[in-house]
């Protein structure tokens, strides 16, 4: 019996096959175009969609994979040693005349090696913008598997559609929490989920204009906060590109940023308590001192479509530089 097989892994219906991340922190589990993986593996290292972790591409296996590989090489290595035992002690029984042997062969064991299959086929469906290798994901992913690529645009795609549809399901999510918690509790957890969401937009709005404008200027040294503040972040690019955030908003626009983030940055560092600062950065004469701030979802999404129009607008014009 040959001590070599082959074990086949079948990809799904979409063509594609299931990695898993080797990283204990992570192990996410993500699809990659099966003729990808063959064809297009840069220095036989594998980057995770989620974490980015790398490591040799003989390390990906799903769990369910590795599972599956050991009983099937239980099944052959059980059947290499019955036959050598069969060959040896045959021998011994044949060539034994003075002393009777008895010997029992082993019951014939079968193998069932078929390809081992994977996971139903995922929705979304990924082209990495720069090697265009075809990956599938459930939730986020940030690198291209196969060349570590970060895709600024899916990372802004992707969060500014995560903020909205949960900005969008407030009032379902009021019921639950309040079936759950009761209904104090719940206007607590969801007007901080709605905090959050600003938390979390403007964050997002600091770290795709920062990658950005990397692409675009040969200055060095500045600072990811820089973008928290639109007129810093507007001249940053008014230098590196020739044009300002006016380019693809107007006035009213730009004003209404500025008022949502000095409401962020107070939310974030005087725990949403009116200060003389935030008056005169913001122009808000709808609050006096001392009172706390109250962000609605409508808000939010307002500034989350402004950003979208904006980070479009500057993508746009990079692409046809």
């Amino acid at each position: 019996m040959d001590k070599s097989f082959n074990i086949t892994l079948k990809s799904d219906n979409k063509g594609y096959f299931d990695r898993q991340c080797p990283n204990k922190e992570c192990e996410f589990v993500f699809k990659v175009m099966i003729e990808d993986w063959k064809n297009k593996i840069i220095d036989d290292f594998v980057y995770c969609p989620r974490c980015g972790y790398k490591d040799t591409s003989d390390r990906w296996y799903t769990h369910e994979q590795v599972r599956e590989i050991n009983k099937i090489a239980q099944q052959y290595a059980k059947q290499y040693i019955s036959n050598i035992l069969d060959q040896t002690f045959g021998k011994i029984v044949n060539n034994t005349k003075n002393v009777t042997i008895t010997y029992k062969k082993s019951p014939i064991s079968y193998i069932e090696n078929k390809p081992i299959e994977q996971r139903p086929e995922w929705s979304l469906e990924i082209i990495c913008e720069k090697c265009n290798t075809r990956y599938s994901v459930i939730g986020s992913a940030f690198f291209c598997p196969l060349c570590g690529h970060n895709s600024i645009e899916y990372m802004l795609t992707d969060a500014l559609n995560l903020i909205e549809r949960k900005l969008n399901s407030i009032d379902e999510l009021k019921k639950l929490y309040s079936n759950l918690y009761g209904v104090e509790i719940s206007e607590s957890m969801i007007q901080k989920l709605i905090e959050s969401s600003l938390n979390e937009l403007v964050s997002t709005f600091q770290k795709y204009m920062a990658e950005q404008y990397k692409h675009t200027s040969k200055k060095i040294n500045i600072n990811a906060n820089d973008f928290q503040i639109l007129e810093k972040g507007s001249l940053l690019f008014k230098e590196s590109i020739g044009y300002d955030y006016s380019q693809w908003l107007n006035d009213n626009e730009i004003n209404y940023m500025n008022l949502q983030f000095q409401r962020r940055h107070i939310l974030e560092h005087n725990g949403g308590i009116v200060d003389d600062r935030y008056i005169l950065k913001s122009g808000d004469t709808n609050y006096i001192l001392g009172q706390r701030l109250i962000i609605k979802p409508n808000e939010v999404i307002k500034l989350l479509n402004i950003i979208r129009k904006l980070c479009t607008g500057l993508h746009s014009y990079i692409n046809k530089i």
